[in-house]
């Protein structure tokens, strides 16, 4: 849709939910860039869980959110939701309070058009029209792991069905259902008998600084998430046993560079700090408070880039734990850095085997393909060029164009 045409024919006034702009993940990025696509052609309104401000966001994600304007939904607003916290109601429970909340107040501001871009988020389409654009589906409440928990979230449920502004099954009050990947879609159908109306893939910086000295670094972006005991989500805890491994590349002078903030200071946290320990004596770098131009140097200083969330995890029992989609892959591969990654989920859909990097399913895979780019210049020249030419798929302007012709589709529909 040409934005320059579309501005009499698409509704003014859009709100887009970003829970928490400030994480500085894949998702929120993603959520952004739809306010920013949206805000071309509408008046947007990005709302958010108690954020005032964006300007940090704009800044780390490199977006022009300047047409945006934030509406900060504090939790506890309503006397019933701040007597649920003082009796500590069940969490089951008191989400369904904060939807019937949230929903109340974004009504209340009549919007157009609502985008809910919250992850695993339940909240009714408030709007006469809606998207729902799914990062990955929350589990049904028959599908939890004990009797006593499927028991509690159905009558959960029953509680929102009472209150109102909860939608369990999304396509109940949204006119259109996206997912940012075909693993997220595959669940959406297999949990709740959903198709999709489009796989709309994240928008993807093209980082690509040709000026920067391309060093002996493999890199690693992610959030340190604490997950069972000293392990992590995203699998950093993996990524620096396995260079430990590669004694050859380490007396080569290659180094392995994490980058990511520490998602708590308490697990998460713990968890790091264990790494590190682990790492000591090793050519292990850690970067925890990074801006854009710190990101995109590291990129363009890359030769490799590894990724293992997932591994451990069947993704038959624990989609979940997967990464749905991976944003810093393909970044890292407009940047030239050869992915190696984890083949599952989002991969798939970004990095094709053999011809724009290498997808392992075992540890000795990842260490074999790793020697195999790293020790042959020529091989990792090739998968380099071709790793530029592939993020090419996941370029801003084929995100924004593909989310006004969405917003186009949705404007026709009651």
């Amino acid at each position: 849709m040409d934005p320059s045409r579309a501005a009499s024919d698409v509704p003014r006034r859009i709100a887009v939910l970003v829970p928490n702009p400030q994480l500085r993940g894949g998702g929120e990025k993603h959520g952004l860039a739809v306010a920013a696509a949206l805000s071309r052609v509408a008046d947007v309104t990005v709302v958010t869980d108690g954020v005032d401000s964006l300007d940090e966001a704009t800044r780390f994600h490199n977006l022009d959110l300047s047409r945006c304007a934030v509406l900060s939904m504090r939790r506890g607003r309503s006397l019933p939701l701040r007597a649920a916290y003082r009796a500590q109601v069940p969490v089951p429970y008191l989400r369904r309070l904060q939807n019937w909340e949230d929903y109340r107040d974004v009504r209340r501001m009549n919007f157009d058009v609502f985008v809910n871009v919250g992850f695993e988020s339940t909240l009714k389409n408030p709007s006469p029209r809606g998207i729902f654009v799914c990062m990955f589906p929350h589990r049904p409440a028959h599908l939890l792991w004990t009797e006593s928990t499927r028991r509690v979230e159905a009558r959960a449920d029953r509680v929102g069905r009472l209150l109102g502004g909860t939608s369990v099954v999304l396509s109940d009050s949204y006119q259109q259902i996206v997912t940012n990947s075909t693993f997220t879609a595959d669940w959406l159908h297999r949990w709740w008998g959903i198709k999709a109306d489009a796989v709309i893939f994240p928008p993807c910086e093209d980082m690509r600084r040709p000026d920067t000295v391309r060093r002996r670094s493999i890199l690693n972006v992610g959030r340190f998430v604490a997950d069972v005991g000293d392990t992590l989500l995203k699998r950093q805890d993996v990524l620096v046993d396995a260079f430990a491994a590669l004694t050859e590349l380490h007396a080569d002078g290659w180094t392995l560079d994490l980058v990511g903030p520490v998602h708590d200071e308490g697990p998460s946290r713990a968890a790091v700090e264990a790494l590190k320990e682990r790492a000591a004596g090793l050519p292990v770098r850690f970067h925890e408070a990074v801006d854009h131009a710190d990101l995109v140097r590291f990129m363009n200083e890359a030769r490799i880039y590894w990724h293992a969330t997932g591994l451990g995890s069947d993704p038959e029992v624990n989609p979940g734990n997967q990464e749905h989609f991976g944003m810093s892959t393909v970044e890292a591969m407009s940047a030239g850095a050869v992915p190696i990654v984890l083949d599952t989920a989002g991969a798939r859909d970004s990095v094709r085997h053999g011809v724009d990097g290498i997808r392992w399913s075992t540890l000795p895979e990842l260490l074999a393909a790793t020697r195999e780019v790293a020790l042959d210049e020529v091989r990792w020249a090739a998968l380099s060029r071709e790793a530029m030419v592939g993020a090419k798929r996941f370029s801003r302007d084929a995100f924004d164009r593909a989310t006004l012709d969405l917003l186009a589709r949705t404007s026709g529909m009651s």
